[in-house]
């Protein structure tokens, strides 16, 4: 391969997938161009001098976007490497991209994990993070609950202001609302609880993949929840939060043990409170916390939870990374922003449904009596 057929080789496999990458007005039409350039100079359509200078005139002007963090040629050759690992349906994941190029002047949120996976090609600037989802699915659970129940109270009040008896219809159509209130707050209630366990193991995980070298078998083994070495046996929540922080910060001594009376109020609640209805909801047994409940108890619940769940985040974040603001990528934790985000999509989704007119199907006609035969079948003509 000649010199100038080597720099057209790795100068366009780096220009295509920044210009997959960077969410820039054009960029898609530019990728177009740019492909098409390459096969006409495979067909000695267009000089080599040409597609040379266009790759580094279009390289030049992305880069005041974005910045490699090693030369061109070193970046291409990881990322022909790595080809496999690159699929716009699914991402790519947010460590590769950062050990590569300077982000901090994209829309990719520059403090996401190691692991999370963010978006190319058309769905660039997005990412996708398992805890992120189930934290959106959580407080959607919370509106959805709170949106119900305050339309439940305010017809039950009216009803009863005015002395109305129910009829049969009605009291069916009112407990079909009490258990869909239930219902959205007790998979409410599991969401909170499953996002707290995605968010520690992912800070467990992310300091692991990042500080890998540096750390003993042991340690390795416990940041991804394991109790020994040998990767055997499993650790609980409660001892996550310990383990993980002591690693992170390096201490010899826990900074928290959970075991003891002396730990932070939020993880007090967690554990005598959020833990053991959460564990009756998945594995239920006549000895536990009970979950036949009125919805006003189950809305209580609910809402007693997810301000615990975020309280304990925060907090163990902070216990992690003391000198680092909160996850933007989680909307850095703000119940309060989280709640309105969350209203404000119920809202909207609830609206936008409520115009939606769905054609009703006709019936298939009925056959006259008169037309069938004993056995009920159509007679014949």
């Amino acid at each position: 391969m000649s010199i100038a057929s080597y720099e057209i080789n790795y100068k366009s496999i780096y220009l295509l997938f920044v210009l997959n990458l960077l969410n820039l007005e054009d960029n898609e039409k530019k990728a177009k161009i740019i492909s098409d350039m390459l096969s006409r100079h495979v067909r000695n359509e267009i000089s080599t001098e040409q597609i040379i200078d266009r790759l580094n005139s279009e390289i030049d002007f992305q880069h005041q976007y974005i910045k490699p963090k090693k030369s061109i040629d070193e970046v291409a050759k990881i990322l022909y490497d790595n080809k496999e690992n690159i699929k716009p349906s699914y991402g790519i994941e947010f460590g590769f991209v950062n050990n590569l190029y300077d982000i901090s002047q994209t829309d990719i949120p520059h403090d996401l994990p190691f692991h999370a996976r963010i978006g190319i090609g058309r769905h660039s600037t997005g990412f996708v993070l398992e805890e992120r989802i189930l934290l959106e699915d959580s407080f959607m659970f919370l509106a959805e609950t709170f949106f119900y129940w305050k339309r439940y109270k305010a017809y039950a009040e009216k009803i009863s202001s005015r002395n109305q008896s129910l009829d049969q219809n009605l009291y069916r159509k009112l407990t079909d609302i009490k258990s869909n209130i239930i219902l959205k707050s007790k998979r409410g209630l599991t969401s909170f609880y499953s996002f707290l366990e995605a968010f520690t193991n992912s800070i467990g995980y992310d300091f692991m993949i990042k500080n890998e070298n540096e750390l003993t078998e042991l340690q390795i083994a416990r940041l991804l929840g394991y109790q020994k070495a040998n990767r055997k046996g499993y650790l609980n929540l409660g001892s996550k939060f310990q383990e993980f922080s002591k690693i992170i910060r390096n201490r010899e001594h826990p900074l928290l043990e959970i075991k003891t009376d002396n730990i932070p109020k939020c993880y007090k609640d967690l554990f005598s409170t959020v833990t053991p209805l959460r564990d009756s909801l998945m594995h239920f047994g006549p000895e536990k916390e009970p979950i036949f409940k009125k919805p006003e108890e189950w809305v209580e619940n609910l809402k007693e939870a997810s301000k615990i769940i975020i309280r304990v985040a925060r907090n163990f974040w902070k216990l992690c990374y003391p000198d680092k603001p909160f996850p933007s990528y989680l909307l850095y934790l703000d119940y309060n922003e989280l709640v309105k985000y969350s209203k404000t999509v119920v809202d909207n989704n609830i609206s936008f449904i409520s115009n939606i007119k769905i054609k009703k199907t006709k019936s298939p006609k009925k056959i006259p009596t008169s037309k069938r035969n004993k056995s009920g079948k159509k007679k014949k003509s």
